[in-house]
C-alpha cells in the first residue's frame, strides 16, 4: 500500500496536501480554543467578525492562484523555468498595479466597516487590508508552487504561517494588545507564509 502511494504521484501529492491541511486545521482549532479562553466574549466576537472579513477578501487571491497555477503548469510541462520566472514577474507587477489602488480604496472604507461591525478601533481593520495586500503576492507564489507540483513546500509554508499566527497572537494578547494583537498575529502569519513561499 505504501509503495503504491509512493509510486503514484497523484496519490502521493494528495496525501501531502491532505496532511498539511489537517495539521493547519488542528493548529487553527487550537488557536480558537486558546483565544476563547484568553479574551472576553466581546473581543472574541470582534475577532470572529474580522476573520469572516478575511475569508471574503481571500476570494480574489484564490482566483489569482488558479490563473498562475494554470500557466505555471504549462511551463513545467515544457520544463521552462525561465517562462515561470516571467509569469512570476508579470503577475507580481499586475498585483502591485491593481492591488495597491485596491488597498487605498479599502482604507477609505475603513470607517464604514468599523461602524458596520461595531468595532471601536480602526487599526485592526487596517491590518486586515494589509493582510489582503500581502495575500495577493502569496497567491502568486502559491500558484507557481502548485503548477510545479511543489505540494510539500505549500503544506510546510501553510503550517509555518499558522504556527506564527498562533504564537504571535497569544503573545500579543498576553501583553494586553487586545484585538490589534490578535490581528497582528494574523498579519505576521501572512508575512511568514509569503516569505516561506519565496
Amino acid at each position: 500500500m505504501i509503495e503504491k502511494i509512493k509510486n503514484n504521484p497523484f496519490a502521493r501529492n494528495s496525501l501531502v496536501l491532505f496532511a498539511g491541511a489537517m495539521i493547519a486545521n488542528i493548529l487553527n482549532y487550537i488557536f480558537h480554543l486558546v483565544l476563547g479562553r484568553m479574551v472576553s466574549v466581546e473581543l472574541y466576537g470582534e475577532v470572529e467578525s474580522l476573520i469572516s472579513l478575511t475569508h471574503i477578501i481571500s476570494v480574489p487571491a484564490l482566483a489569482i492562484t488558479m490563473v498562475v497555477t494554470k500557466y505555471s503548469a504549462g511551463a513545467k510541462a515544457d520544463n521552462n523555468r525561465q517562462g515561470t520566472r516571467s509569469i512570476l514577474k508579470l503577475m507580481n507587477k499586475k498585483v502591485l498595479s491593481y492591488g495597491l489602488p485596491l488597498f487605498f480604496v479599502a482604507l477609505f472604507f475603513t470607517p464604514l466597516i468599523k461602524s458596520f461591525l461595531k468595532i471601536d478601533q480602526s487599526f485592526p481593520i487596517v491590518l486586515v487590508w494589509m493582510m489582503m495586500f500581502v495575500s495577493f503576492f502569496s497567491s502568486v507564489n502559491n500558484g507557481v508552487l502548485s503548477g510545479w507540483q511543489k505540494f510539500r513546500q505549500i503544506s510546510s509554508t501553510t503550517i509555518f504561517g499558522t504556527l506564527v499566527k498562533l504564537f504571535v497572537a497569544v503573545f500579543f494578547v498576553k501583553l494586553s494588545f487586545g484585538l490589534s494583537g490578535v490581528l497582528g498575529g494574523f498579519f505576521l502569519g501572512s508575512i511568514a507564509t509569503y516569505l516561506g513561499t519565496l
